[in-house]
């Protein structure tokens, strides 16, 4: 199958199982739309892309500013190089590249799409700081990633965003982010302790369930994110009970219902200004 004639992977009803794109041009090894402030959309190649590859800053002259949906989906890429042109990274782009051990992300991003690297094989992951969306399932079912840096400048972390990445450690949540979607860390199975800072005002149901080793939450916001348990949203009991900090607003008010360590951010150690 060439790239940019990708089938897309089903995942709990989440992507789309088929898609093919067909571009309007071809340069040498390269598909491409052409966007109306004359930039370009990549789309694919009429091959398959090299193992080590870097995407193009421009192609016939002109500059390359997205990375098409389902572009470079199902490839044997290893080592992705995105450049800092690139502003829109599209739904399901690099997808099922099983063999993807290490991105470099170019500071110009601004979008990471829906599924871009579903399954990729990264250890580690730096989100620059002008990304301000991780849209659904972009680094789901990464089940090798151990390490996240997010910046500041995020503002969403979308439905189902880091699913089930089993050996995740260590992420932080940036102050500036709004909202975390629906299930964005479930199964996280190696997160032990995750801060959230007073920015976030919603986060989705079983955004961290089955997080089996979580065991503590620092939430410094005064709106209640959530109607029940962070930690269940499903029904069926709160999967994990880590401790909880909140500030004494939060805690007075009864917030986290389900969360039976809820403790006032004093009581952790925790000050703010």
């Amino acid at each position: 199958m060439l790239a940019g004639a990708g089938v897309g992977m089903a995942n709990t009803g989440l992507l789309p199982e088929t898609s093919v794109t067909v571009s309007a041009y071809e340069s040498g090894k390269y598909y491409y739309d052409l966007n109306n402030d004359g930039t370009i959309t990549l789309t694919g190649m009429n091959t398959y892309a090299p193992s080590k590859f870097t995407v193009p800053s421009k192609i016939d002259g002109k500059t390359v500013t997205a990375i098409g949906e389902y572009a470079f989906d199902y490839n044997n890429i290893t080592e992705l190089v995105i450049p800092d042109t690139v502003k829109t990274i599209g739904k399901c782009a690099f997808q099922s590249n099983d063999n993807l051990k290490k991105i470099t992300i170019g500071k110009g991003a601004t979008t990471i799409g829906e599924g871009a690297f579903y399954g990729a094989h990264i250890t580690s992951l730096t989100v620059p700081a002008n990304v301000k969306y991780i849209e659904k399932d972009a680094f789901s079912h990464c089940d090798r990633l151990e390490k996240v840096t997010l910046n500041k400048g995020l503002v969403n972390i979308g439905d189902y965003a880091f699913n089930n990445c089993k050996n995740l450690e260590t992420i932080n949540i940036p102050s500036g982010v709004k909202e975390i979607g629906d299930f964005a860390f479930n199964s996280c199975e190696n997160l032990e302790a995750i801060d959230i800072p007073g920015t976030v005002t919603k986060i989705g149901k079983s955004a961290f369930d089955d997080c089996t080793n979580l065991n503590f939450v620092a939430y410094l916001g005064l709106e209640n994110p959530g109607e029940r348990c962070l930690f269940d949203f499903g029904g069926s009991g709160c999967s994990v009970n880590p401790v909880v900090c909140v500030p004494v607003e939060q805690y007075a008010s009864g917030s986290f219902g389900g969360t039976s360590n809820l403790r006032p951010l004093s009581e952790c150690g925790i000050t703010t200004n």
